[in-house]
C-alpha cells in the first residue's frame, strides 16, 4: 500500500468519525428525552425498610442507612402493583452486591424467587454490575416483595437502582437503547485506536520509521474505549460473566496512563527527562501490585481503586505540567500543542455538561458527553499525529532518495561508480569472485551522428540485457558512460555466462529492431581465495578490450561486404 493512499484513507476516516461523534452527540440529547417513559412503571421510590411499609428507603444510597455493613444483609420491601397481563417482570440493576428475592406471604412465611449467582474467587468480592430480571405473574399483583441486599464493600459503590416494571422484552430493549449511544461512541474510539495501531505498523514496514507516537495513541484509545464501554454497562446485557467484564474495566483503567504518557514523552524537555521513566515505572508497579493482591485474594480491584486513582492523579498532574510548558514556556508552539490543550478544555466542558445533566436527573448515561469529548480529543490528536508522521515519512523518503542517488545510476538503476568502489573496498579477500567487464561499442558514434536520445536507448538496452543474465550472480554497476561491471559472489563458469549473454544480445537485436545495432564487448576473470582482486579486475578489463577489438573488426568486415552507406560506418 502506498504511503499517500494510507494518509488519504486515514484522513477521510477521521473526518467521518468526527462527523459521527457530533451526530451521536445531537442524537443523545433527543434520546434522553422522556417521551417513552410512560410505557414502564418506575418502581424506584416504592421501597421500604420494614414489612409494614412505613420506613421509606433509598436503595440507590444504602450506605446511608443505619446498620449498613459489609457482608450484612439489609431487607428492602415493596408491594407490587396489579399485573394486568402475563409477560411482565421487575427489572433492576445491582452493583457490587449480592441479593436474594422473596415473596412475603400473609402468614409471614417467605417464598424464594431468585438470587444472584455465586461470586467466583477469580473476580474478587464482587462481580460488578448485574441486571436482575424477576418474571411476574398476574397473581403476583399486590404481593409483598422482599430483597435481601448484601453489600460487598463498606462504601457507596454498593446499591440497587433502575427499578422498572413492564414487559420483559421492552424493559431490556429500552435499557439497551439508553446505552447504545455511549457504547457506539466507545466502539468508534476502539476502532480509531485499532486503526492507529495498524497504520503505525504499515508505515513502519514501508519506511522503517522509528516514530512510536501513533502506536502509543492507538493503544491509549483502545484501553480508554474498553474502560468506557464497560462503564456504560452495555456489555452486561450480553453476558452472564459480569465478573470478567468488571475485571476488564479495572485493568483497562490501570493501563490507560502508560501509553498516554509515552505519547507525550517527546514534549518532555531534557531537564524533566526522568519524569517519563518514573511515571511509566509507577504505572507498571501499580498494575502489578493490584493484580497480585487481587488474584492472591488479599485485596480485589475495587479495594485497590484508591491506589489506581492516586497513580492516575500523579500522572495527570505531570501531563498537565507538560501541556503548560508546551503552550506557555516554549517560543515555537506546534499545532499538536494547541490541539492537545484545546482537547483537554473540550473534555472539561463536556464533563461539566454531564454533571449538569446528572443533577437535573432522568439521565441513565451520565458519562456520555465525557466519552464524546474524549473521542473527539483522540481523533483530533490522531489527525495531528498522522500529519506529523506523514511529514517524518516525507523527510525520510527525501533522505532515502538522496542516499539512493548517491549510489545509484539514474539512467539504468544500476549501482554507480561510487557504489562500485565501496563494494570493491569491502570485498573479503578470502572469498571467491568472478568479475565481468562490459563496454558498449560505437556509443560515441551514435551520440555524435544519430543523437544522444538513441545513445541513451542503447545504454538502457545494454543494461537490461546485462541485468537479465548477471543479476542472479551479483550486483551490477555502471562505472562510466559505456562501461559496466558485474561482481559475482562466487567462482562461476564465466565462459558459459558469456555465451548466454551474447545469445541474449543477438535475440534482442532480432526482436527489437533497434535504431542502431547493439554491440557490447565482454571480458571475465575468476578470482579465487587469496588471489589479488585488483589483478583479476585488470585481467577482465584486458579481455574486454580484446573482445571489443574483435567485435569492431568483425563489424567492419561485415559492413564492407554489404557496402554500407557512410552514415553507418563504424567510428
Amino acid at each position: 500500500m502506498k504511503r499517500q493512499n494510507i494518509t488519504s484513507v486515514s484522513f477521510i476516516f477521521y473526518l467521518a468519525a468526527i462527523a459521527a461523534a457530533f451526530v451521536l452527540l445531537i442524537y443523545s440529547v433527543i434520546k434522553d428525552s422522556p417521551a417513552e417513559k410512560n410505557q414502564f412503571l418506575d418502581f424506584n421510590g416504592s421501597w421500604y425498610l420494614d414489612e409494614e411499609l412505613t420506613l421509606p428507603a433509598d436503595t440507590s444510597e444504602p450506605s446511608e442507612i443505619v446498620g449498613y455493613e459489609t457482608g450484612k444483609a439489609l431487607s428492602f420491601f415493596a408491594r407490587l402493583p396489579e399485573i394486568s397481563e402475563k409477560g411482565f417482570s421487575l427489572n433492576f440493576r445491582l452493583k457490587n452486591s449480592e441479593a436474594e428475592i422473596y415473596f412475603v406471604n400473609e402468614d409471614g412465611s417467605r417464598e424464594f424467587v431468585q438470587k444472584t449467582a455465586d461470586i467466583q474467587p477469580l473476580y474478587g468480592k464482587s462481580v460488578g454490575t448485574v441486571w436482575m430480571d424477576i418474571p411476574l405473574d398476574t397473581s403476583d399483583g399486590g404481593r409483598l416483595m422482599e430483597i435481601l441486599f448484601t453489600p460487598c464493600y463498606d462504601d457507596s459503590g454498593c446499591y440497587l437502582d433502575n427499578f422498572k416494571i413492564g414487559r420483559t422484552t421492552q424493559l431490556i430493549s429500552n435499557a439497551i437503547g439508553e446505552r447504545v449511544i455511549g457504547a457506539a461512541t466507545c466502539i468508534i474510539m476502539l476502532f480509531t485506536g485499532i486503526l492507529l495501531i495498524v497504520l503505525h505498523f504499515l508505515i513502519e514496514i514501508s519506511t522503517s520509521s522509528g516514530n512510536k507516537e501513533m502506536l502509543y495513541l492507538g493503544i491509549f484509545a483502545a484501553m480508554t474505549s474498553c474502560w468506557a464501554l464497560v462503564e456504560t454497562k452495555f456489555l452486561n446485557f450480553f453476558t452472564e460473566n459480569t465478573g470478567a467484564v468488571h475485571n476488564l474495566a479495572c485493568m483497562s483503567l490501570m493501563l490507560i496512563i502508560l501509553p498516554l504518557f509515552l505519547f507525550y514523552q517527546r514534549d518532555i524537555d531534557e531537564k524533566n527527562s526522568k519524569v517519563v521513566p518514573a511515571v511509566c515505572i509507577m504505572s507498571v508497579l501499580n498494575f502489578v501490585v493490584c493484580c497480585v493482591l487481587h488474584f492472591a485474594g488479599i485485596k480485589d480491584f475495587h479495594e485497590t481503586l484508591t491506589l489506581t486513582h492516586i497513580t492516575t492523579g500523579i500522572a495527570c498532574v505531570c501531563i498537565l505540567y507538560t501541556g503548560y510548558v508546551r503552550c506557555f514556556k516554549r517560543k515555537n508552539v506546534e499545532r499538536t500543542d494547541i490541539v492537545s490543550s484545546v482537547g483537554m478544555a473540550v473534555i472539561a466542558v463536556f464533563a461539566a455538561i454531564d454533571i449538569v445533566r446528572y443533577r437535573m436527573g432522568g439521565v441513565n448515561d451520565s458519562e456520555l458527553f465525557t466519552r464524546i469529548g474524549l473521542l473527539i480529543y483522540i481523533i483530533t490528536l490522531g489527525i495531528c499525529t498522522l500529519s506529523y508522521t506523514a511529514q517524518m515519512v516525507k523527510k525520510g523518503a527525501e533522505a532515502e532518495l538522496i542516499s539512493r542517488l548517491a549510489y545509484e545510476d539514474g539512467l539504468t538503476g544500476m549501482g554507480n561508480r561510487t557504489a562500485y568502489k565501496e563494494r570493491i573496498a569491502a570485498l573479503d579477500r578470502s572469498g571467491n569472485y568472478t568479475f565481468f567487464m562490459f563496454d558498449i561499442n560505437n556509443l560515441k558514434y551514435v551520440n555524435d551522428n544519430i543523437g544522444h536520445q538513441t545513445g541513451d536507448k542503447m545504454i538502457i538496452a545494454a543494461s537490461e540485457v546485462i541485468k537479465q543474465v548477471f543479476s542472479p550472480l551479483g550486483k551490477c554497476y555502471r562505472i562510466g558512460g559505456d562501461e559496466f561491471v558485474c561482481i559475482a559472489e562466487s567462482a562461476v563458469n564465466a565462459e558459459m555466462y558469456c555465451n548466454v549473454f551474447f545469445e541474449e544480445l543477438r535475440l534482442y537485436r532480432e526482436n527489437n529492431n533497434p535504431d542502431f545495432p547493439l554491440s557490447v564487448a565482454l571480458g571475465s576473470q575468476v578470482c579465487h581465495s587469496g588471489e589479488n582482486i585488483d589483478a583479476a579486475i585488470h585481467k577482465a578489463d584486458q579481455k574486454m578490450y580484446t573482445c571489443k577489438a574483435e567485435l569492431k573488426a568483425k563489424d567492419k568486415t561485415l559492413m564492407e561486404r554489404k557496402n554500407p552507406s557512410p552514415s553507418a560506418t563504424t567510428a
